[in-house]
């Protein structure tokens, strides 16, 4: 066997990176959705690559509180986007700040044309604190961390992702 390289691993890694971005294209759904998984999965570099027209970090400790405080900001800011014009608001780590969960629902109602992307580390969180996911009214769909062993070639294309955009509960899979 040829030495290793910390190439190969960069070489490998741009090779995934653009067959999972190629797979994923137009096969996310257009209605709102969870995504959790587990953290370095890449649910962020994947849902910041749909282009949101609104990102919603709450990794930021100071946005963060700010929304602990206040969860009527997330009102607010979305007010002040026109109607009818589709807007995707991406919120990352939304377990940190559940509160934000019966802003989204009541949003949710009223602006039929945004779709919300909820994204997060720990379903289980949301859960335990009796929050509100929403009644299926947005879709859940988990991620597992594509994982390779040194020599092992990548998986098919088809293997990325599993189906995200039919009822009922979905998971993305390596």
């Amino acid at each position: 066997m040829p030495p290793y390289s910390a190439c190969q691993d960069a070489d490998l890694h741009g090779k995934l990176t653009g067959r999972f971005k190629r797979t994923l294209q137009n096969r996310l759904p257009e209605t709102s959705f969870f995504l959790f998984g587990p953290r370095q999965a890449g649910k962020t570099t994947l849902l910041n690559d749909q282009k949101p027209h609104l990102i919603i970090d709450l990794l930021d400790p100071e946005l963060q509180l700010s929304y602990n405080k206040t969860p009527n900001l997330l009102r607010q800011q979305i007010d002040d986007l026109p109607p009818g014009r589709g807007y995707r608001i991406l919120t990352d780590e939304i377990q940190r700040v559940p509160r934000l969960l019966d802003i989204v629902h009541a949003l949710m109602e009223k602006r039929p044309d945004l779709q919300f992307i909820m994204c997060g580390s720990s379903a289980r969180n949301l859960r335990r604190g009796a929050s509100n996911l929403l009644g299926g009214r947005a879709l859940y769909g988990t991620t597992h961390p594509l994982l390779l062993t040194r020599n092992q070639t990548p998986p098919p294309e088809d293997t990325l992702l599993g189906p995200l955009d039919d009822p009922g509960p979905h998971r993305i899979v390596p």
